[in-house]
């Protein structure tokens, strides 16, 4: 089995560019391929669109770049939507000179490239555990790059990239920042994370317990706590602003989809286990990596994922 191990050490030893460089790629070509196939052709024009509540946004963004406000219909004020800064983008994107069938393609550009920032963010937050992480840097990276999740939300046009990037990112500087202080930039990444979901805040809680955690006294505690309250005015403010325009305090989508819907938790268990089902190699190489190492920096993650355990429970899916 000599040649094995000459095959395993010169993919080891493969720069870490290339490996990048082909992850990207693979992302991208997966993402062009279910776009062009998610793509129609109607009278001889080719039609692009967004999927599921994507295209509700683009609706309300439309109208909010059209001089109607941030509206379903003009004159009716109900939030049909829960991504605030995604539904704004795509309202730029609506100023772009693009006919209908087209106007789609910026915003899966946005994604897409949120797509590929998470990817690179991902090997960071890695070597923050495993500095020379050998072959499980590739397996990484092709592993992120090939997610059918990743490549649908790519494709499709959701913000869930941009909400993956910015909570990996925000989990790096927070571990690069552990016996340093609390850094500005830091927090107001984090205070966006709301702001592009609405119901990201548990992403937000979660992020917030592990800069607690991992605060080296309790003076470096009250400074990192006195930063997530800054980190919480600008959602604050969206909560403000949303009963002022709209009259409610939430949006109407989780009027819609939990208030007073039967058997959440058992919805939401089933929901967690089918996801886990299918996610079962990477779960499984987490649970071996918590039990292995046993650092504290490991169980902070962990507590970070079981919030966003919790909160599927309590709404019964995502």
């Amino acid at each position: 089995m000599r040649w094995i191990d000459k095959w395993v050490d010169w993919l080891a030893n493969r720069p870490v560019l290339l490996w990048r460089l082909a992850a990207l790629a693979l992302f991208t070509g997966l993402t062009l391929y279910v776009t062009w196939r998610a793509s129609l052709v109607v009278d001889g024009v080719r039609y692009f669109w967004l999927d599921d509540d994507q295209m509700i946004s683009m609706r309300y963004a439309r109208n909010l770049a059209h001089g109607h406000g941030l509206v379903w219909n003009p004159g009716e004020w109900v939030e049909g939507y829960s991504n605030l800064l995604w539904t704004l983008l795509m309202a730029l994107v609506h100023w772009l000179p693009l006919p209908a069938n087209l106007i789609a393609l910026p915003v899966k550009f946005l994604a897409w490239l949120s797509g590929c920032g998470l990817i690179l963010a991902a090997e960071q937050l890695l070597r923050r555990f495993w500095p020379q992480p050998g072959l499980a840097l590739p397996a990484l990276l092709f592993a992120l790059a090939a997610h059918v999740d990743l490549v649908y939300w790519a494709a499709n046009g959701f913000e869930t990239p941009l909400l993956a990037l910015l909570f990996v990112v925000v989990l790096v500087r927070l571990l690069d920042e552990a016996g340093q202080g609390p850094r500005p930039f830091t927090y107001a990444l984090l205070a966006l994370i709301p702001l592009v979901r609405s119901d990201a805040l548990h992403v937000w809680g979660a992020a917030a317990l592990v800069a607690l955690g991992l605060a080296p006294d309790w003076q470096r505690r009250r400074q990192v706590a006195t930063w997530l309250g800054l980190a919480l005015l600008p959602v604050m403010g969206h909560f403000l602003w949303r009963y002022s325009y709209y009259g409610a305090w939430l949006p109407n989508t989780y009027y819609l989809k939990v208030a007073g819907i039967p058997d959440l938790p058992q919805l939401g268990l089933a929901y967690l286990g089918r996801n886990l089902a299918f996610n079962w190699v990477p779960a499984g190489l987490a649970l071996i990596s918590l039990l292995w190492f046993r650092e504290r920096r490991h169980w902070l993650l962990a507590v970070a994922f079981g919030v966003a355990g919790l909160y599927i429970l309590r709404v019964g899916g995502d």
